[in-house]
């Protein structure tokens, strides 16, 4: 009688367990897409050795690509064609 119990809370574990690797698998994919356009940062900051100034440059270019790519995403209308079922 106790034993359906023990399997129902060994599947809701189990529900819980992969709904954080979920999302933990999409934030470092989110990092690593994000990890690339701060190269602009090490490389103004560091190898050209502007210090903190070219840390700022580079974030500034950072963020003007990532403007422009969500410009671009939101002028092509593409996301509005998306369904989910």
């Amino acid at each position: 009688m106790i034993f359906p119990l023990f399997v129902e809370q060994f599947l809701l574990m189990l529900v819980g367990l992969t709904d954080t690797l979920i999302v933990s698998y999409a934030g470092e994919a989110a990092g690593h897409a994000g990890s690339q356009l701060c190269m602009f940062s090490i490389l103004f900051g560091v190898v050209c050795n502007w210090g903190v100034i070219g840390i700022a440059a580079g974030m500034g270019i950072d963020l003007i690509i990532r403007g422009a790519i969500f410009v671009r995403r939101m002028k092509s209308r593409e996301w509005t064609k998306f369904q989910v079922i």
